[in-house]
Parts: structure tokens; sequence; C-alpha cells
């Protein structure tokens, strides 16, 4: 299985927030193919950034759909990751880079 957002813009705000289908798919370990916006690829670089879009580019999104369903190490990857990125030092971490970046 592969969660597709197909969502080609954002309004910036000072709270960058997941939308909550990230976290779901995260929690069930699908890859997720999404155009390449600020509070989206914040959560995805660390799982798949690969399937990361620059956003408007349609045909590279096709491409990486039909590639995520026909792979399935995108979600050897996924899963192997999980655990690790997880545990609370990596989460404490990430969250001060964002906060610094």
């Amino acid at each position: 299985d592969v969660i597709i957002f197909p969502q080609i813009s954002h309004v910036e705000s000072v709270v960058v927030d997941p939308p909550l289908f990230i976290v779901e798919a995260l929690a069930l370990k699908k890859p997720i193919v999404a155009f390449s916006l600020k509070n989206i690829k914040i959560f995805l670089t660390m799982f798949n950034a690969e399937l990361l879009v620059p956003p408007g580019d349609i045909g590279t999104f096709i491409d990486k759909v039909i590639a995520a369903l026909k792979s399935s190490s995108e979600q050897e990857s996924i899963e192997a990751n999980f655990e690790k990125i997880f545990e609370p030092d990596t989460i404490v971490k990430s969250l001060m880079s964002v906060i610094n970046s």
C-alpha cells in the first residue's frame, strides 16, 4: 500500500504541524508520495525523502506513485527505520534541528 497526498500548496504558519494523515501513515509504516512542502518535508525526510516531489511536477509525482507501488524496498526501508526514528533521543534531536533551522 502507498499513501498518496497530492496537495500542492499550504499556508505558512509559525508552528509547522504535520497533516494528520502523515502521522497516521507513519504509524502504519506506509510509504507516502507527496509534494515537497515545508510542513510535509520536515517529517518525511527521516523516512522516505526520495518519494517527495517538487510542487507542481505532476509527471514525477505519477512516476513516484507507480515506483512505490511496484517496490517493496520502500516499505522495508520505512519499517527498518521506524523504531530507530521514534526513540526518544532521536525525536528530541530532530525537533531541536527543526527549531534551530
